[in-house]
């Protein structure tokens, strides 16, 4: 498969593993290999954790505009790729074009509409029962995510990385087999980081 990555996405770069280790994505139907990727070790993930807390500050402290922008963008970006994307889940779940097709907009929905939540970031104000006293709930980033996601849902890394990235949290997660959820991710990186692709 051309035009997607098959490496690590770690610290705004897309590498190999640390130990070099990579394995194959097959197609289910004649068990062609699709991809060869990159398989990340604890290493990796060591340093995805690292690299995502060192950006925490810096993307957290973003305006809710910023970073409805940066989502925004990679709507754009999925939307642009949606037909490689479809090819890519129709080769890899054995889904029927059409319904690829479909599935991959959904997906590419999430980031839109997290690209407009992401200016509504509304606090609450309430009453404590017992007391009556005041109670001010001011929403704030308080950290980073690790996401996990099983290899055949589609549509979770995508819905997952934009109301996380939303909210001003860094995430990162390991890779599966997926190599079309994982064009959330690219589609991200890209719009973040458009000379780094």
């Amino acid at each position: 498969m051309n035009g997607f990555l098959n490496k690590l996405y770690i610290g705004g770069q897309w590498r190999d593993a640390s130990d070099g280790g990579s394995f194959d994505v097959l197609n289910p139907a004649d068990e062609t290999v699709l991809a060869t990727v990159a398989s990340g070790t604890v290493e990796d993930a060591m340093a995805c954790l690292d690299s995502a807390e060192a950006a925490f500050a810096d993307w957290s402290a973003r305006s809710p505009r910023a970073r409805g922008e940066v989502l925004r963008g990679a709507y754009d970006l999925f939307v642009e790729r949606i037909d490689d994307i479809a090819r890519l889940i129709t080769l890899e779940n054995g889904k029927a074009g059409a319904d690829a097709t479909g599935e991959a907009r959904y997906a590419a929905e999430f980031f839109r509409w997290y690209a407009e939540e992401a200016v509504r970031s509304a606090g609450h104000v309430g009453m404590a029962p017992a007391t009556g006293a005041r109670i001010i709930v001011h929403q704030k980033p308080a950290g980073i995510a690790v996401l996990v996601t099983p290899c055949v849902v589609f549509l979770i890394d995508p819905l997952r990385i934009s109301r996380i990235v939303s909210c001003g949290i860094g995430c990162f997660f390991p890779r599966s087999s997926d190599i079309a959820g994982h064009s959330g991710t690219g589609c991200v990186s890209a719009a973040y980081f458009p000379s780094r692709q």
